[in-house]
């Protein structure tokens, strides 16, 4: 899967220019079985190509292909596709060549791969276009893209689950629950909701750049919930209030809703790198979150990398505590801490608490938090004031998966969204 976890990244880095949209038309050779399929417009504006290039130094690709987008001569559109682990361009030009690569001609389209195996995956009978879970997603996405993705269920599920807040656990309701015949006893621990697949398309507008994406999500089957412990549901939407709160200086800000018993529950396998590591020094600390963490909560980042988390857990003297007892697990970081309001909050500097303490402007009222444009409810939101605090918004944009613009973009926002089967992620990049 490697191949399409880069297509998806492709797709994050393509738009940074405008210009009539795409077809998509290669789906018509590819398998329904594809790990990935993005349709990508290459008439970017020259004074643009910088800040992709910038971008794809920042995050290093799999294939040497993609570092090259620029200097190919590929025609107006090239569809990239992820299939059995390898990677193919298809192009419509007939004057297309790339080194390295063998080609063959594909239903009018030239295809490219490094093995001349990976051809017989495609001009399926069984393909993308003619698949009615490609056909749905399609209809998710806005006209006029620069750039067109679709993966499958493995694909959806890194989504969902970078998405600050979507999901929350919560023990199985009794009547939901029954033994099948040759059930194993113990059941499984939870019932995780079925993740079918995942659209996304880059726009452009006058001074920014949107990458919307969709994935399908369904409930537990019965099947499973029948012996389960647990199970997953979506996260309601709330009001962002601490907004209200974080000093306008804020450079960059991850706010979300923590669930009770919501870290106990977790997979430490999901976890970013740096508290995978934590829990396996400390296997206890899934645990100690769940004291000291609780109700809207925020991470915050000011000038000088200075960070604090204002939270609301039930206790905040147990809370406190907690920290204290956490504290040695981050040596060099001095935590300070204070309950205000009711709410803990935790800083690496005695500033970050007398900034949150003292009154003044707030991030709610900032210009450029406001240009952002942030909706009234979201299931949480990460922003970065990328002209004045990049190295700030690197802090906590790995918490949650999310690249760290070289190029000239002028703030970043990303927020979720779910309605029904439909979660929604929104990642919009500020350019002018």
């Amino acid at each position: 899967m490697r191949y399409a976890a880069v297509i998806l990244v492709v797709l994050a880095l393509a738009g940074c220019g405008g210009s009539a949209g795409i077809s998509g038309g290669g789906a018509s050779v590819v398998p329904s079985t594809a790990d990935a399929f993005v349709a990508l417009d290459t008439r970017l504006k020259t004074n643009q190509w910088p800040a992709v290039a910038a971008l794809l130094e920042r995050f290093p690709v799999q294939d040497p292909l993609l570092s090259k987008l620029r200097t190919l001569k590929l025609g107006h559109e090239i569809d990239l596709v992820a299939v059995r682990g390898s990677l193919v361009v298809l192009t419509r030009s007939s004057h297309a060549q790339l080194s390295g690569f063998v080609s063959k001609k594909i239903g009018g389209w030239t295809a490219f791969a490094h093995d001349a195996a990976t051809f017989d995956a495609l001009g399926s009978n069984t393909t993308l276009a003619s698949s009615s879970s490609y056909r749905q997603a399609l209809k998710t996405l806005p006209s006029g893209a620069l750039a067109r993705a679709y993966a499958g269920p493995a694909a959806a599920q890194r989504l969902v689950t970078t998405m600050p807040g979507q999901i929350q656990v919560v023990v199985v309701p009794f009547g939901r629950r029954r033994r099948l015949p040759g059930a194993p006893r113990g059941g499984r621990p939870i019932a995780t909701e079925q993740t079918v697949w995942t659209a996304a398309a880059l726009v452009a507008g006058s001074h920014d750049v949107t990458l919307v994406a969709h994935a399908r999500v369904l409930p537990p089957s019965n099947d499973v919930l029948a012996t389960a412990s647990y199970m997953q549901v979506p996260v309601p939407a709330y009001p962002a209030r601490l907004v209200d709160e974080i000093p306008a200086d804020a450079l960059a800000v991850a706010d979300f809703q923590v669930q009770q018993g919501e870290f106990e529950l977790t997979d430490p396998a999901a976890l970013p790198p740096a508290l995978q590591t934590i829990v396996k020094q400390t296997p206890s600390f899934l645990n100690a979150l769940d004291t000291t963490l609780g109700g809207e909560t925020a991470i915050y980042v000011r000038p000088g990398n200075e960070v604090t988390l204002v939270t609301q857990p039930n206790d905040t003297k147990a809370a406190s505590d907690q920290v204290a007892a956490v504290a040695p697990l981050f040596p060099g970081v001095k935590l300070h801490v204070t309950v205000f309001g009711g709410e803990l909050v935790v800083s690496t500097s005695q500033r970050g608490l007398d900034a949150f303490r003292a009154a003044g402007a707030r991030l709610a009222t900032s210009p450029d938090f406001r240009q952002a444009g942030l909706p009234a409810a979201t299931t949480g939101f990460v922003y970065g004031d990328l002209r004045s605090g990049s190295a700030a918004f690197g802090i906590i944009a790995p918490l949650f998966g999310l690249p760290v613009p070289a190029g000239p973009e002028h703030a970043l926002l990303s927020y979720g969204t779910r309605k029904g089967s439909d979660a929604t992620s929104i990642l919009v990049l500020q350019t002018g």
